[in-house]
C-alpha cells in the first residue's frame, strides 16, 4: 500500500513539473530559434483598435482570438500595425464592449525596453466590471527598429480578443534611442536619428561619433578636419590657395602672385572664385584694364632716370608744393598755375625698388607735410591730408641686338607705357676691357677665330640689380627672326667652346668672349642679338641665380613671350685666311 502511494506521489510530481514547464515556456523550440523581430504575423484589423467602442466589427461580428474561431493562426508572434495601432494598451478599458469583442484584452504591465529582450507579462480581459476577469501569459519584446512584438496564445475563452492602440513609442524610454526619436507614421515605429558628427550604430538605436573626413575626405578637395564643437567638416587649403564659394573646393588665390596684377587692393570674389582689383579711395578710378587705379587728377610719367608725378592743383583744395613732400622730405616739388610736379630719381628722394616675377618696380609717395596746416594762410581750409603713392614698372626681360660693327649706341624701350630702362652693348679691343671701339674705328676687320670682347650692361645706379644673358644668336641681318640663325647661347649656356663668359665685378654687366666666325653662305655683315633678364641680387630663386640650364628640351625650355628689340651698329667685316 505504501509503495503504491509513493509511486502515485512521484507520478503526480512529475506530471506537475511537466505541466508547470509548459505553462512557463509555451514557445516551441522551432519558434525560439527564429527572431520574432524578423518573423512574425501582423494584427492590423480596424475593429481591434481601442477607438472601436463596439463589441463587433462593421459587419456586426464579435471576434474571438482562438485558432478554431479565427482565421489568424494563434498562438504565435504578432505585431500590431496599421488601423489596429502599434501596441497593446497598458490600461484597463473603460467598458467591455470595445475592440470588436465581448471582453477586450490589455497588457497588465509596462512594455520592455530594447535591452530587456523577451519578457513575460499578464494579459487581462475586462468583463462585467472586472479588469482582469480572465488572464493569460504573453511574451513581449521591443525590436531594435522601434516596434513591439507579442507572443499571443489562444484566449482563455470566447469571445475574447487582443486590443490595440496607437502610442507614441518615443515616450517609452525615448524609443530606445540614445539621442533623437521620432515616429514613422507609415510603419508606426520609432525611428532614431543623430546630431551632426554622429551616426547610428549597428543597433539602429545608439549614436556613435563619426569622423566625416573618413568618407570621401568630407567632400573637401584638400585638407579636412572636424570641428568638435559643432561636429561639422572644416575644409582648408595649402598655401597659395583658398576655399571657393562652396567652402569645400580649393581654388588658386590669384592675389598671392604679384598682388593679382592689381596696382592697389586685390580681393577674392567668392561668387566666381576669381580675383578682383579695387581702389583704396573714392578719388581713384579703376582703369579699363581692370587692374590699375588712377586718379583723373594725377599723372605719372616714367623715364629711365626718374619718376614724375603731376597733380592737378585745383583738385587739392589750396594745397601747394611747399605743403607736400616725397618720402624724403628734403626733395622739393615745383609748380605752375595748373600743376604741382614732383620728380623722384630712381635712386634717390626715398624711392624704393622692388622685384616682381616680370618687372622691376620703383615707387615713392607724395603726402602732406606733418605741419602743412601751419604753412597755409587764411582762417579755414578745405584741404585734408593727402597720400598719393605712385610707381613706375620696368620690364625685366628683353632682347637687345648688336652687330659686329663696333659703334656704341644705347637702346631705350618702353614696356606697355609703364616705363623704360636703358641697356648697352659695347665691343672692346682686348680682354682687359679698357678701351672700347668707337665710330672712327669703323669698319673693323677681324680674322676668323680672332677673339672679340663684348660688354652687355643695364644703366642703373642700384647695386641690387643683376643682369643675365638668357639667350644670344647671330643673324646676317638686323632682324633677330631671320630665317638663318646661329644660337650660340641657349638657356644661359654657351653651346660651343668658342663662346665664353668672362668674370666681372659688377653684377649689372656681362662680359663675353666670342671667336669670330662666318656663315657658310657669303654675307657682308653679321648681327648679334641677346635676350637679357634683370633680377634682384638677393633673390636666390631668380632666373639669374639658376644660371646655365643644360636641359633645353621643348617641354622645359622657357617660353619667350616678351617683345624683341635690337640695336644695329652696322656690318661687322671679317677677313678669311
Amino acid at each position: 500500500m505504501s509503495t503504491w502511494w509513493i509511486h502515485c506521489c512521484v507520478l503526480y510530481l512529475l506530471l506537475g513539473l511537466s505541466a508547470g514547464k509548459e505553462k512557463y515556456d509555451d514557445i516551441s523550440i522551432s519558434q525560439r530559434d527564429v527572431d520574432p523581430c524578423v518573423t512574425h504575423g501582423v494584427l492590423d484589423q480596424e475593429w481591434r483598435s481601442e477607438n472601436n467602442a463596439k463589441s463587433t466589427d462593421k459587419n456586426g461580428t464579435t471576434h474571438c482570438d482562438q485558432a478554431d474561431r479565427s482565421d489568424i493562426n494563434f498562438p504565435g508572434w504578432f505585431r500590431f500595425k496599421g488601423n489596429a495601432g502599434n501596441r497593446m494598451p497598458e490600461k484597463c478599458p473603460a467598458s467591455e464592449d470595445k475592440c470588436g469583442t465581448s471582453a477586450p484584452m490589455w497588457l497588465n504591465g509596462k512594455h520592455p525596453a530594447i535591452g530587456d529582450g523577451v519578457v513575460s507579462r499578464q494579459a487581462c480581459a475586462y468583463y462585467s466590471g472586472g479588469c482582469c476577469h480572465w488572464s493569460s501569459t504573453v511574451k513581449v519584446k521591443m525590436c531594435p527598429t522601434g516596434f513591439y512584438v507579442y507572443y499571443l496564445p489562444n484566449t482563455p475563452v470566447c469571445s475574447l480578443a487582443y486590443c490595440g492602440e496607437y502610442h507614441d513609442l518615443c515616450l517609452d524610454n525615448n524609443g530606445g534611442c540614445s539621442h533623437y526619436c521620432s515616429m514613422d507614421n507609415s510603419t508606426f515605429s520609432a525611428v532614431c536619428s543623430c546630431p551632426k558628427g554622429f551616426r547610428l550604430g549597428k543597433d539602429q538605436r545608439t549614436c556613435e561619433y563619426h569622423d566625416l573626413c573618413l568618407e570621401n575626405n568630407g567632400g573637401c578637395s584638400d585638407n579636412c578636419s572636424m570641428d568638435n564643437s559643432t561636429f561639422t567638416v572644416v575644409c582648408s587649403c595649402p598655401g597659395g590657395f583658398l576655399l571657393g564659394s562652396n567652402n569645400h573646393t580649393c581654388v588658386k588665390d590669384e592675389c598671392t602672385v604679384d598682388n593679382g596684377g592689381c596696382s592697389h587692393i586685390c580681393v577674392h570674389r567668392e561668387y566666381n572664385d576669381h580675383r578682383h582689383c579695387q581702389c583704396p579711395v573714392k578719388g581713384l578710378v579703376l582703369e579699363q584694364d581692370g587692374r590699375t587705379c588712377q586718379s583723373p587728377d594725377v599723372t605719372v610719367t616714367c623715364t629711365d632716370q626718374h619718376l614724375q608725378l603731376d597733380l592737378l592743383r585745383s583738385a587739392f583744395h589750396g594745397l601747394n608744393e611747399s605743403q607736400l613732400q616725397l618720402a624724403d622730405p628734403s626733395c622739393q616739388g615745383t609748380g605752375n598755375r595748373t600743376f604741382i610736379t614732383f620728380k623722384s630719381p630712381l635712386h634717390g628722394c626715398g624711392t624704393s625698388m622692388n622685384f616682381t616675377n616680370s618687372s622691376l618696380v620703383y615707387s615713392n609717395i607724395v603726402s602732406t607735410r606733418p605741419n602743412y596746416l601751419s604753412l597755409m594762410s587764411g582762417v579755414v581750409t578745405w584741404a585734408g591730408t593727402v597720400e598719393v603713392p605712385f610707381e613706375c614698372e620696368y620690364a625685366r626681360d628683353h632682347w637687345i641686338a648688336h652687330s659686329f660693327k663696333p659703334v656704341v649706341e644705347k637702346l631705350s624701350f618702353k614696356e606697355k607705357g609703364r616705363g623704360n630702362l636703358t641697356f648697352n652693348i659695347q665691343q672692346f679691343q682686348s680682354e682687359k676691357f679698357a678701351t672700347a671701339f668707337s665710330k672712327k674705328d669703323y669698319p673693323v676687320s677681324v680674322n676668323i677665330r680672332d677673339h672679340m670682347y663684348f660688354v652687355l650692361s643695364v644703366n642703373t645706379k642700384s647695386k641690387d640689380v643683376k643682369l643675365f644673358a638668357d639667350a644670344c644668336k647671330a643673324t646676317p641681318s638686323s632682324s633677330p627672326f631671320d630665317f638663318l640663325q646661329f644660337n650660340f647661347i641657349i638657356n644661359g649656356c654657351p653651346v660651343t667652346s668658342e663662346v665664353k663668359f668672362l668674370p666681372s665685378q659688377d653684377p649689372r654687366e656681362i662680359r663675353l668672349s666670342i671667336q669670330a666666325f662666318q656663315f657658310l653662305k657669303s654675307f657682308p655683315q653679321i648681327y648679334l642679338h641677346c635676350k637679357l633678364v634683370v633680377c634682384h641680387t638677393a633673390d636666390m630663386t631668380s632666373r639669374c641665380t639658376k644660371g646655365c640650364v643644360q636641359d633645353d628640351s621643348p617641354g622645359k625650355r622657357r617660353a619667350e613671350t616678351v617683345d624683341d628689340f635690337q640695336i644695329s651698329e652696322g656690318p661687322f667685316h671679317y677677313i678669311v685666311y
